[in-house]
């Protein structure tokens, strides 16, 4: 579990949370995924002090290196079964999803609205029928942060459909 270090950088959190998760060394800071990406100059980041934000695709790429693989992609997501299918396939296969929300809809934020990320690392699907996700939060604000586990998933669809006109999992 990483806290976002600056305000605006819940993208390079979740992506290390991510990162650190799947790979033992090599590790890289926060800062490193807020910079440029610059393979020049050796900078393998996500652009996210330069749009003062975290595109998906950019947080894809930047995994991508840092893990030395291609499994992450960025993909739009409106439709509730195709979603929950990606979530439980990244939990699975041990590569924690990212999700950039809507924080609305969640039960922890109580109506407060922010564009944010947040990394999947579980699900349950109970014989009631019922759907939770687990989360982990890196906002940098305490009473946020932290665990969230048992989150109804159809707060979680709610949450990142408001953002399917674009890339809202990284898978």
């Amino acid at each position: 579990m990483h806290q976002q270090e600056t305000t605006y950088w819940c993208g390079p959190a979740s992506a290390l949370q991510a990162i650190d998760y799947i790979i033992d060394n090599n590790v890289p800071s926060q800062q490193q995924l807020a910079n440029e990406w610059d393979p020049t100059n050796n900078k393998y980041g996500m652009n996210t002090d330069l749009y003062h934000g975290t595109t998906s695709p950019d947080m894809a790429r930047a995994m991508n290196h840092w893990i030395d693989t291609t499994w992450y992609v960025a993909r739009a997501e409106d439709n509730y079964e195709n979603l929950w299918a990606k979530l439980v396939f990244a939990v699975d296969y041990r590569h924690p999803a990212n999700i950039l929300v809507n924080t609305q809809t969640l039960s922890w934020y109580n109506g407060k609205e922010l564009t944010h990320f947040l990394t999947v690392r579980g699900w349950h699907d109970w014989s009631s029928g019922e759907r939770e996700v687990d989360l982990v939060d890196p906002n940098w604000n305490d009473t946020y942060f932290g665990y969230q586990n048992y989150e109804p998933y159809d707060n979680v669809y709610s949450a990142v459909n408001s953002q399917s006109w674009r890339e809202n999992i990284v898978y």
